[in-house]
């Protein structure tokens, strides 16, 4: 009964946009012809079937899916509070911060860290040392092999050594002899007796 149906019958249109670009060709076809388009009763039910089956066979949108996903997505992540609520508690023996984040402005004072820390050294006995403390011996020693100025010490005592054998070649090179002064042996055992007691330092230290 439907002039439009009967020009274009639904079960030969896959889509919406097939069906909308014939009924555009057959208007082109009747303007050529001297036609003009009436919207008259019998176009009227056309059209609006053209608009229902456009809607029935629309795909939906990227928006739509999208949204779909979304929705998945937040409904299968865990909430923070459940987390925090799993959180698995400290292994055994672990000592907690002295300032926690949360307890910001309430951490221990420093006589209480001072006697939290003081548990591990019960029994060991600590000596302040100032200006007015006496060394030990041995404190001395270490203070002293450990000083820069003791080094260079050392240091040109090897330099006067080297110059001194140096000196004891030459001698003997132009005089063409074993025999040297005296004060050559005597020089070569005082660097000796230091190089001794400087050996010896550094082990005690």
């Amino acid at each position: 009964d439907d002039p439009g149906a009967a020009r274009y019958p639904l079960r030969s249109f896959t889509t919406a946009s097939e069906l909308i670009e014939l009924s555009g060709e057959d208007k082109k076809k009747r303007s050529r012809d001297g036609h003009h388009p009436s919207y008259n009763s019998h176009e009227a039910p056309s059209s609006r079937q053209t608009t229902a089956i456009a809607a029935e066979l629309r795909v939906p949108s990227l928006e739509v899916r999208l949204a779909e996903l979304r929705e998945q997505v937040t409904s299968k992540a865990p909430k923070v509070a459940e987390v925090g609520a799993k959180a698995l508690p400290a292994p055994p023996g672990t000592v907690p911060p002295f300032y926690s984040i949360s307890g910001s402005g309430h951490g221990s004072s420093h006589d209480d860290n001072i006697s939290i820390k003081s548990g591990h050294f019960e029994g060991v006995g600590m000596q302040v040392i100032d200006s007015n403390t006496s060394l030990s011996t041995l404190d001395a020693i270490k203070r002293m092999v450990s000083h820069q100025l003791f080094d260079y010490s050392i240091g040109a005592v090897i330099c006067l050594n080297a110059l001194l054998i140096g000196a004891q070649t030459e001698y003997t090179a132009r005089n063409l002899t074993d025999a040297v002064p005296a004060v050559f042996p005597v020089l070569e055992w005082g660097f000796c007796a230091v190089f001794v007691v400087e050996l010896g330092v550094r082990i005690v230290a």
